[in-house]
């Protein structure tokens, strides 16, 4: 993969993955362990150091809940997460699977990556 492809799927993942720790509006420390470790996994390529990348991925995550704006928000990494789609989807499905409870914004997320923005690649 291409260090700018790489960059640009390591961004959408991470607001990705974002999103689905904060639909419950519960924050677990298993959660923010799990983003923590695929973080500090990832390699960075960019002028915005990761830890002001995530910040703003959290703000950007809240107000698709908020506004009740999950497939608009999924939509706009679909491209980005196509570099390694089936990645994408496993982080997904672990991401949900770290609190053990599945509630019904995580549901969405993961019916929506399924079956709209990684359908056909994974």
């Amino acid at each position: 993969m291409h260090p700018s492809e790489l960059q640009s799927f390591n961004q959408a993942l991470l607001k990705l993955l974002t999103l689905i720790y904060q639909c419950d509006q519960r924050i677990r420390l298993s959660e923010q362990d799990f983003v923590d470790d695929i973080a500090e996994g990832m390699e960075w390529h960019s002028r915005i150091p990761i830890d002001m990348y995530r910040a703003e991925a959290v703000i950007k995550a809240r107000q698709a809940l908020d506004s009740d704006n999950i497939k608009p928000f999924l939509i706009e990494l679909k491209a980005d997460l196509q570099a390694d789609p089936a990645l994408a989807m496993q982080l997904a499905r672990q991401m949900v699977d770290v609190d053990g409870e599945l509630n019904h914004n995580e549901e969405e997320i993961l019916t929506l990556l399924e079956e709209k923005i990684l359908v056909a690649t994974v």
